[in-house]
């Protein structure tokens, strides 16, 4: 019999130490440790050994504390489920948080500390330790858990470790794409190698790659809330902008950040500065994980591709939901994996239905199943990638079929129809699916009907809880288009607006709103209303009444932010004269439900929601002169007595003042995209302002009093009118 193989792992400082351990393993064991190049370079050939290895011997000293290799060593180790036994050296410092269960020996010379070590390892070869991923480094963020189910790919995690990391002896950035076909295990990869081996970098974070459009905000959210970079004027349209360049800074500041961009569509876009503010996020410098579906070609950009698991891989996933009991059962479960061509999703889904359903349904009788469905035995070397791809397809429809049709509970099965209506790889909270499929939370901590219809969904594997306290959920992007497929498209209309109305009946329930509020933040509840409204499709009485009250919060957001206790004064104030029927029952049943002293308007004392006034901004003193507006519809410029003040429509907020004329401005043009504005003022002064900087970039001087102006779509051409009858043509120069 081999004897076991155990890997030395210590700093150069160390040496002695490590040659008297070598010494004192090698009659048990066969032992390696690197004797040639220990801290001149972390290379393949390490990482390698320490795959090989059955179990690694961990010589923890001051020394091995501050030693970056050592570092690389043990987290490779654990990262790879190996065994790590700890010898602490006298004087060293705590081992690492994500070793904490582990327990070490003392080392000290002599005979006990040599038999105690062995028996050590053979301890740990007997019964190997498990890890907890879930630890990460300070303010890292991963939406998804760990998966306990992970098997296969753990030459995959080594070699994309090599990748990111590179020679520990040069600092650069590294950015990687794992390539593969929908179900492949893209996302649950990088989910793995982000938990498994996050303390190999100083944070992780985890961005929703599948919308270009939501880049900027997903990284102005690491900025400002999660690392809370400060920012000159974080109020101000520019703040977006600001907040990513004060992320690259900070990236500069620790190299080696992880970012993983999951679900890119387009990777070109990757090097597209259309989407941060005027720089990419291959420019960002952080190293760069993104999984994607379409193979790429980017400068200094590795390429990984993902392919589907060994045929051993694909039976231990399954057997790790639902172990074969017989030598048939074994037989039947190599045969299911083969007709669903090893691909992890298709092996989950089933491994999840056998787990939930047997002995009911046996490894034979779902293989019968899967041959009624033409998924016969493959042979998946001789199939080319788009043969292999279709076929994948339909072992998902396949599996998922069976999965849909056993599903027993209503609220599950609602619940799942309702989560396919969302764009793909989207992330909802539980408490809006809820909402939407019209099942409530419950009660008490043994009546909860949202909670065990999620329960169904997670048993069988056809949803994802997401955030530490699972509160969120999302769908495969191959299991939401069998969702969606569950409501006939000619369907579809009716079915959003028989969701959107149960979301209507269960916040028009007051006791219901407020608890939410207070919760959940009106934020979360003005979207909850905003896809209602989305999915009712045409207007109607109905409605009517939740347009009334999601525009009566949205008026009174900004103080039911900071006091939800005014939610009810606020909404009488606002929605006292309508004549609607629901709304009155509303309003009534909002006062019967006060215990506690409170002032209630009389009379109709706010703006009232619904009419052709969106709000209205408190603005300057004095007249405003001139108005102007953003092609989007988000922002307007207004010039008053001798200022200029940026507006945000969405909110009223005033988001900056440009001040700098003497005499009253007359009128102001701002560009489409907002970034640059123009005023012309009686100071004889004309105005080109760089926006994002709050600051005039260029000034003509005319012979009159400036009276109107006009900006070209190339923010560089202007036209101005003055009070003597001339019009100037003026091209602004020298200025991006």
């Amino acid at each position: 019999m081999p004897k076991a193989k155990v890997f030395i792992s210590y700093s150069s400082q160390d040496r002695a130490a490590a040659e008297a351990v070598h010494a004192a393993l090698a009659g048990h064991f066969e032992v390696w440790r690197d004797q040639a190049r220990i801290e001149t370079d972390w290379s393949r050939e390490v990482a390698h050994a320490l795959a090989g290895a059955d179990a690694v011997c961990l010589l923890w000293s001051a020394h091995a504390a501050q030693s970056r290799w050592v570092k690389h060593e043990w987290l490779t180790a654990r990262a790879l489920e190996k065994p790590i036994i700890p010898c602490l050296f006298p004087g060293a410092e705590s081992l690492p948080e994500p070793l904490y269960n582990l327990h070490g020996i003392p080392f000290a010379e002599g005979t006990d500390c040599k038999n105690r070590l062995i028996g050590q390892i053979e301890k740990g070869l007997r019964s190997p330790v498990t890890y907890d991923y879930k630890i990460l480094p300070p303010r890292s963020y991963i939406p998804f858990n760990p998966n306990p189910h992970f098997t296969g790919r753990h030459a995959d995690l080594l070699d994309l470790y090599l990748k990111m990391i590179g020679n520990l002896n040069k600092i650069g950035i590294n950015q990687v794409g794992t390539v593969g076909m929908g179900g492949i295990g893209k996302t649950q990869l990088a989910v793995e190698f982000a938990c498994r081996f996050g303390f190999g970098f100083p944070a992780v974070y985890w961005v929703q790659g599948s919308d270009p459009a939501a880049w900027l905000p997903e990284f102005v959210s690491i900025a400002r809330d999660r690392l809370q970079l400060p920012v000159k004027d974080p109020e101000k349209p520019q703040a977006a902008r600001q907040y990513v360049y004060a992320l690259q800074e900070h990236f500069k500041e620790r190299p080696g950040t992880l970012v993983v961009m999951d679900n890119v569509a387009e990777p070109r876009l990757l090097n597209n500065d259309n989407y941060l503010g005027g720089l990419t996020p291959l420019s960002l410098g952080c190293d760069l994980l993104f999984t994607t579906r379409r193979h790429f070609q980017l400068p200094g950009v590795w390429q990984q591709p993902v392919n589907v698991l060994s045929p051993a891989a694909a039976y231990g996933l399954m057997s790790s939901f639902c172990a074969p009991r017989a030598a048939a059962d074994e037989d039947h479960a190599r045969s299911i994996c083969n007709a669903l061509g090893y691909l992890p999703l298709a092996v989950t889904l089933a491994g999840s239905y056998l787990k939930q359903y047997q002995p009911d349904v046996s490894f034979a009788d779902y293989r019968e199943e899967l041959a009624r469905n033409r998924l016969g035995v493959i042979d998946v070397g001789g199939m080319t990638e788009e043969e292999l791809a279709t076929r994948h397809v339909a072992a998902v429809g396949a599996t998922l079929r069976s999965q849909w049709e056993m599903l027993p509970d209503e609220d599950a099965r609602r619940l799942f129809k309702v989560a396919g209506q969302f764009p793909e790889a989207a992330i909802v909270p539980k408490a809006r699916l809820g909402l939407l499929a019209g099942i409530r939370p419950g009660e008490s901590k043994v009546d909860r009907p949202l909670a065990r219809a999620f329960n169904w969904l997670h048993c069988l594997s056809l949803a994802e809880s997401l955030e530490s306290d699972g509160g969120a959920a999302r769908l495969h992007p191959l299991v939401r288009e069998f969702s969606l497929q569950l409501v006939p498209e000619g369907e579809r209309a009716a079915f959003r607006k028989s969701a959107a109305r149960r979301l209507k009946e269960a916040h028009f329930d007051y006791p219901k709103l407020e608890s939410d509020i207070r919760s959940r933040g009106i934020r979360q509840v003005l979207d909850d209303l905003k896809v209602a409204l989305d999915w009712w499709g045409r207007d109607g009485d109905e409605k009517r009444d939740l347009e009334l009250l999601e525009g009566a919060l949205r008026l009174s957001a900004h103080v039911l932010a900071v006091a939800p206790d005014q939610l009810p004064a606020q909404l009488i104030g606002r929605l006292l004269d309508q004549k609607s029927p629901r709304i009155a029952f509303f309003l009534t049943q909002m006062t019967r439900a006060q215990r506690k002293p409170w002032l209630r308007p009389l009379t109709r004392s706010l703006t009232a929601p619904g009419g052709p006034l969106i709000r209205t901004i408190a603005g300057p003193t004095g007249s405003v002169n001139a108005v102007a507006m953003t092609a989007d519809g988000l922002r307007a410029l207004s010039g008053s007595e001798n200022a200029l003040k940026l507006w945000d429509l969405e909110s009223g907020a005033e988001l900056m003042t440009l001040a700098g004329h003497a005499g009253s401005v007359r009128a102001v043009a701002l560009s489409a995209d907002g970034r640059r504005a123009v005023s012309a003022s009686l100071d004889h002064t004309l105005k080109v302002w760089d926006v994002d900087a709050g600051e005039p970039v260029a000034v003509f001087f005319g012979e009159g009093g400036m009276r109107g102006v006009q900006l070209a779509a190339d923010r560089r051409t202007v036209v101005a009118g003055d009070a003597s009858g001339a019009v100037h043509f003026l091209r602004l120069e020298n200025a991006d």
